[in-house]
């Protein structure tokens, strides 16, 4: 289907997260890194690296293909605060305040979803996180043993501080 589609224009497919991926899915990519090395179809899949533990499933599929020249690695790196400030700006239609900007900056670290989410959270005057970045942070949390679990708590106990409060 790909080769088909990319005989009438470039085609990309997008497979996002895949520190989720099953085997059977990881199988498929393998399959489509292979098998679309000389057709016109770029095939972008994204992971955190922190989830792709060596020797798992994953990380494997990872290293093989990149050893195999079938697949390019690619780390991106946090943004910097010029580029969350870019972000920040061309997401709202006022100008955010320099505090603003600050605030999510070292809230997301540099993240572009938390920062985008953060915002959104913010331009709607609402200092906590949104259900959907919360949830997934909680998912996150959630398969740390009880001892990391508990640091965390009192880490963000102690440092919660409002969004808004800029």
């Amino acid at each position: 289907m790909l080769d088909e589609l990319g005989s009438e224009g470039p085609v990309v497919l997008a497979l996002e997260d895949l520190h989720w991926a099953d085997a059977s899915t990881l199988d498929l990519l393998a399959f489509l890194a292979h098998g679309t090395a000389r057709s016109r179809a770029l095939l972008v899949g994204t992971y955190r690296t922190e989830e792709a533990r060596t020797g798992e499933a994953l990380h494997r599929l990872a290293s093989s293909l990149v050893a195999a020249r079938a697949a390019t690695s690619l780390v991106l790196d946090p943004l910097d605060r010029e580029a969350v400030e870019g972000l920040v700006r061309s997401a709202s239609d006022a100008a955010p305040s320099d505090a603003l900007v600050e605030k999510i900056f070292k809230r997301s670290e540099g993240n572009p979803l938390f920062a985008h989410q953060l915002l959104t959270a913010s331009l709607r005057g609402d200092a906590t996180l949104p259900p959907a970045l919360r949830d997934m942070l909680l998912a996150d949390v959630g398969r740390l043993p009880e001892e990391s679990r508990w640091v965390l708590r009192v880490t963000a106990a102690r440092d919660a501080t409002p969004l808004t409060s800029c």
